[in-house]
Parts: structure tokens; C-alpha cells; sequence
């Protein structure tokens, strides 16, 4: 599911950030679901709704590769994504991440 393999550790150790509101990159809409960021030491990140650090069975929407820009206003984090760019899966697993 990743888009290339981390060239640290093989698949991305993705590490839990915080809470997050995402935002459109085009109109600046807030896109609801969303709610956690991850990061990978070799920079990968992550937008997600749902717990995948702990397996859970809610469903996923998710963000990898565009996201424009990442900002911490006061009391959150902002992060502007290209919503063409959102995937949905199901799956409590995602081959190519590992969630902590």
C-alpha cells in the first residue's frame, strides 16, 4: 500500500504525531474524518481516521503523498491535502506501514 518501501527499516514505522484537522489544499475546506497524523524517520507521513496502531476494525481513509503542508496552530495541527489523493480501505492492516 505504500508508495515505495522506507529506505530505513523496510516498511514505514509510523509513529503517532497528535490529532489533526485536515484541511483542502484548493478551497481550503475542512475534510472531515481525519483525526491523527503519523511519521516515519526517513519523513514518510500519514493523515488518518480510525486507530491502526491498534488494529481496529473502523475503517480507514488516509493520505500519503501530497500532503502540501503541515502547520501546529496553538492547540492543533493543520494539514492541507489534495483531496484527489484520499484513500478508503476497510483493512486494519496496511501492507508497507507499521503503526506505533
Amino acid at each position: 500500500m505504500s508508495i515505495q518501501p522506507c529506505p530505513l527499516y523496510g516498511d514505514h514505522e509510523m509513529v503517532a504525531q497528535g490529532g489533526c484537522a485536515v484541511r483542502n489544499n484548493e478551497n481550503d475546506d475542512v475534510i472531515p474524518y481525519f483525526d491523527v497524523w503519523f511519521k516515519c524517520d526517513c519523513g514518510e507521513k500519514f493523515v488518518c481516521e480510525g486507530r491502526p496502531m491498534w488494529n481496529t476494525p473502523s475503517s480507514i481513509r488516509h493520505y500519503t503523498s501530497a500532503i502540501e503542508r503541515i502547520e501546529r496552530l496553538e492547540f492543533a495541527w493543520w494539514i492541507w491535502v489534495d483531496p484527489d489523493l484520499i484513500y478508503y480501505t476497510e483493512s486494519t492492516v496496511l501492507d508497507g506501514y507499521d503503526f506505533r
